[in-house]
């Protein structure tokens, strides 16, 4: 099966090769998906298993990634930086003037992620569960010399389908269009290589769009990037407080 073969790993690299790795989490809009919780609480700042939701994302990135940025818009940030700047010192914290989406928050602050100096970005949501191993995900992506490597899990009505062939992008889909035996979902969460990335976004006009369709889409529509896919496996979208609440009871993410 194809799913078999996504993120096959390749050999393993040494620790500094991934000081080249930077972080970026986008910690939290309006949480709209989430109400009426988030009209208390973010929802990065959710509790699941004795940790807030937040910690299962910045954690497992630790141990690899030098550089990992937090991002949020001003009145998010106010709730959730507090947090993350007391529990996670080494993450850096950056608000959004206003809601620009993912792609136009990275667009808005790409002089300071170029400053930093990276060769790959590691594209993070605050409300996912995840059981893979991240540092797996990015040793796939450099050493397979992807430009953009996306994650995907199982099909489902929730997400955008990713059509695979041979480890390739070929298809992005909305969600509504048919299934194929080789398509998957979406998880939203991505590998760039930094370089590619910079150099598309220059071009780009709009202030706000978001990572899907208006990077990852058109990215995959020029042709002329090296776009691959990694398996998470086992993989939440906490998505409406109605699935918040019936997820947090599935054993196997506790």
């Amino acid at each position: 099966m194809i799913k078999e073969n996504i993120g096959a790993h390749g050999p393993n690299l040494e620790v500094d090769s991934y000081k080249s790795t930077t972080t970026f989490i986008m910690a939290g809009g309006l949480g709209t998906r989430l109400r009426p919780i988030t009209y208390f609480i973010p929802k990065s700042l959710l509790p699941w298993n004795g940790k807030r939701i937040i910690d299962y994302t910045i954690e497992p990135c630790i141990p690899f990634s030098d550089n990992i940025i937090a991002a949020a818009n001003i009145d998010t940030a106010r709730r959730v930086f507090p947090y993350i700047r007391s529990r996670w010192p080494e993450v850096k914290c950056l608000e959004e003037p206003k809601l620009l989406k993912a792609g136009g928050v990275i667009k808005f602050h790409m002089d300071l992620i170029s400053d930093i100096g990276t060769d790959n970005f590691l594209l993070l949501v605050p409300d996912h569960i995840r059981r893979v191993n991240l540092k797996d995900v990015v040793t796939h992506h450099f050493t397979t010399e992807n430009e953009i490597t996306i994650m995907v899990s199982n099909p489902s009505e929730t997400n955008n389908q990713v059509i695979v062939e041979n480890e390739l992008v070929t298809h992005y889909l909305p969600h509504n269009r048919p299934l194929f035996e080789n398509s998957f979902s979406s998880t939203g969460e991505y590998v760039f290589k930094w370089s590619s990335l910079s150099k598309f976004l220059e071009t780009q006009r709009e202030e706000v769009f978001d990572i899907g369709w208006g990077v990852f889409y058109k990215m995959l529509q020029l042709g002329n990037f090296k776009i691959g896919a990694y398996h998470v496996g086992d993989w939440l979208d906490l998505g409406t407080w109605k699935r918040y609440l019936s997820l947090s009871n599935r054993r196997r993410f506790k």
